[in-house]
């Protein structure tokens, strides 16, 4: 065996549902340049997201970096939050080689919480917007959770002007489809200014809309 020159994944990454750890988890071997274990060697090696779906993903292991045994970095409890897709990591130790790992997929995760797919629109005082609400069912990265899901979702008036409104829906508390509760015929009856929304159901964290205007 020569010298460490090298990272290389001798376990990839298994991937699963967002926030999960996997089941399989990455070992990282220190090399010399023909592909042989260097044992001696203790470079700390650190893991990152490469490659992701979009960005704002975050990965998060047991220990990171980590040092090796007998030139093996194992690691343990990775996990990332972030958008379902495909994904790559990247190992790197000082003095050494950086290595990619192959691909692979993360999923959607439980239910946690609400977010506002839609806006309300608002408009003058009475009328029904034009641009009604939609509320999303997500897991911790942000994906819908589109199966099995019928949550009963509630919206009401979160912030107001001063002598407030009454908001009023064709139906409030609304059932969600695939994930997504869209709400119809909603109209504030109230002082004309500045407004948001809340979105609530049970056993998820609610969501606060932007705001919007009654005139």
């Amino acid at each position: 065996v020569g010298a460490a020159a090298q990272l290389a994944f001798s376990t990839q990454p298994g991937g699963g549902a967002n926030g999960a750890t996997w089941a399989t988890q990455p070992v990282v071997s220190i090399e010399d340049s023909g592909g042989n274990v260097v044992t001696s060697a203790t470079n700390p090696v650190t893991l990152a997201i490469a490659t992701q779906p979009g960005t704002g993903a975050t990965l998060a292991c047991s220990a990171n970096p980590q040092t090796p045994a007998a030139g093996v970095a194992t690691f343990a409890g990775c996990q990332i939050v972030g958008k379902t897709g495909s994904y790559t990591l990247s190992a790197s130790a000082t003095g050494l080689s950086a290595a990619t790992s192959g691909s692979f997929n993360l999923t959607v995760g439980p239910a946690s919480q609400l977010a506002f797919s839609t806006q309300p629109g608002g408009g003058a005082n009475g009328a029904t917007w034009g641009t009604q609400p939609a509320v999303s069912v997500e897991d911790s990265g942000g994906n819908v959770v589109s199966t099995n899901n019928t949550a009963s979702v509630t919206v009401a008036t979160a912030t107001q002007p001063a002598g407030g409104g009454t908001l009023a829906c064709t139906a409030n508390p609304k059932t969600a489809a695939a994930g997504v509760a869209t709400f119809a015929g909603c109209k504030i009856t109230g002082k004309a200014g500045s407004y948001t929304l809340s979105a609530s159901t049970t056993g998820l964290s609610t969501a606060t809309s932007g705001s919007f205007n009654l005139t």
